[in-house]
C-alpha cells in the first residue's frame, strides 16, 4: 500500500525528470520535488507537484561541481528530514551522494542510477579509501531498497556488483524534446541562413567538451573535402571547440561549418536540417552511457553515426534497429565510406531513416510509467 507522499530528488530537474514527476500523479496525495532548478522546455510540471529548491547545480568547473553537489546533498537531507509522514523517496543520481543516507530513514526508496558511483572515481584515480567505503554504502543500501532503475543493459551489469539483478529494472531514456515538429527543407530558415540548400549535413550537436571526440569529424571532413555535397556541422560550446576551430583553418576545411548553441524553439531546424546525427563516446563511457541527443536523433527519424569503441550502448541500439552504423575514432576511412553511401544512396538512406522512426517509439516519453512500478 502507497504511503500518502511522495518526494522525488534531483538536482538537475529537465524534461525527463518532469516526465516521470508527472506520471505519478494521481497515485500519491501529495508529491514533493526537491531540486535546484526545473527547466520546463516541452513539458511542463504538473501544478499539483509541490517544488522544494535547493540550492542549483553548476558546472562551469570542478570546483563549482563539487561545491554544488555537497550543499545540494546536504540540503536534501534537511529538507527530506522536516517532511513529516510516512513516504516513498526516488532519488535521482543527481548529486551522486543524493541517496547515501537513504537507509537511515524509515521511509521506503528507490534509486534511479543516471551514473554509477563509486565506479566513475575509478577514472580520476580516487583514494581506494573513498571508493572502498562508496562500495559498502551501495551494498547496505541497494539491499534495502524498492529497486533500482538504470537506462541501460550495460548499467545493469555494473550495478549488479552491488545487488541481485533481479531488483534491477532497465528503462530506456527517451528525447527530451516530445513530439517532434517536422519542417520541410524549403521552409527552414535554419539551412537558408547558413546557405545549406541541397547539403547533406553530418551533424554534431552538444558539448565540445575535453572528453568529446569531435575532433574525429574534423579528420573525416579533411577526408571528403572534394565532395562539395557533404557538410560538417558542429553545435555547440565548449572547452575544445576554439581548438578544433583553428585545426579546420589550418586545414584550410571549407565544408565544416562551427555553430552555436540554438534557443531550444529553434533545435527543430538543426533537427530537421541534418541528415545524420553524431553520437562520441569516450573508453570510459562507452559500455554503459546513451547520450540524450541519441534519443532526440531518434525521435526526428535522424540516422545516427556513432564513434566509440566497439560494443556500446548506443551500439547496440543501432544494430538492433539498423538504424545507422558504429565506427571507432580512428577509422577516418570507414566513416567516410559509410557517409559517402547515405550521401549518394538514396534507397538505403531512406531505409535507414524508416529504420530510425521506428526505433523512436519505443524510446518515448510512455517510458516514465514505467517508474511507477519500483513502488509497486
Amino acid at each position: 500500500m502507497h504511503p500518502h507522499t511522495l518526494v522525488i530528488v534531483n538536482q538537475s530537474t529537465g524534461a525527463l525528470t518532469i516526465d516521470v514527476c508527472n506520471a505519478f500523479v494521481g497515485k500519491y496525495k501529495t508529491i514533493y520535488l526537491i531540486c535546484g532548478r526545473v527547466s520546463e522546455d516541452s513539458v511542463p510540471l504538473h501544478p499539483s507537484i509541490k517544488v522544494l529548491n535547493i540550492v542549483p547545480y553548476q558546472k562551469g568547473s570542478i570546483f563549482k561541481r563539487i561545491k554544488t553537489w555537497g550543499q545540494g546533498s546536504l540540503q536534501m537531507k534537511r529538507v527530506l528530514k522536516n517532511i513529516e509522514g510516512p513516504k516513498d523517496v526516488l532519488y535521482f543520481t543527481n548529486p551522486p551522494m543524493s541517496y547515501l543516507w537513504a537507509d537511515k530513514f524509515q521511509d521506503r526508496f528507490g534509486i534511479v542510477e543516471y551514473d554509477l558511483y563509486p565506479d566513475a572515481l575509478l577514472n580520476i584515480h580516487c583514494p581506494k579509501l573513498i571508493v572502498n567505503w562508496w562500495s559498502k554504502r551501495n551494498k547496505a543500501i541497494f539491499a534495502k531498497s524498492c529497486g533500482i532503475i538504470t537506462l541501460s543493459d550495460g548499467m545493469k551489469r555494473q550495478v549488479a556488483q552491488y545487488c541481485s539483478p533481479d531488483i534491477i529494472s532497465v528503462i530506456p531514456n527517451w528525447s527530451t524534446f516530445g513530439k517532434p515538429e517536422f519542417v520541410a527543407e524549403n521552409e527552414n530558415p535554419f539551412i537558408k541562413s547558413l546557405g545549406l540548400e541541397g547539403k547533406f549535413i553530418v551533424m554534431y550537436s552538444g558539448n565540445i567538451g575535453y572528453t568529446h571526440n569531435v575532433e574525429t569529424l574534423v579528420g573525416v571532413a579533411h577526408e571528403m573535402k572534394d565532395d562539395p555535397r557533404v557538410v560538417f556541422l558542429i553545435i555547440g560550446e565548449g572547452g575544445k571547440k576554439a581548438a578544433l576551430q583553428e585545426m579546420a583553418d589550418n586545414l584550410g576545411l571549407k565544408n565544416v561549418i562551427f555553430h552555436t548553441y540554438l534557443p531550444f524553439d529553434e533545435i527543430k531546424y538543426s533537427m530537421n536540417a541534418a541528415s545524420l546525427g553524431v553520437v562520441t563516446l569516450t573508453p570510459e563511457t562507452a559500455n554503459v552511457s546513451v547520450p540524450s541527443k541519441t534519443y532526440n536523433y531518434l525521435g526526428y527519424g535522424l540516422p545516427i553515426l556513432n564513434i566509440a569503441p566497439p560494443n556500446t550502448e548506443v551500439g547496440a541500439i543501432l544494430d538492433k534497429y539498423e538504424c545507422g552504423a558504429s565506427y571507432r575514432p580512428d577509422d577516418i576511412k570507414g566513416i567516410a565510406e559509410f557517409i559517402r553511401q547515405c550521401s549518394q544512396d538514396s534507397h538505403y538512406m531512406s531505409n535507414l531513416k524508416t529504420n530510425t522512426l521506428t526505433a523512436g517509439q519505443d524510446f518515448t516519453s510512455a517510458n516514465a510509467k514505467e517508474y511507477v512500478k519500483i513502488f509497486d
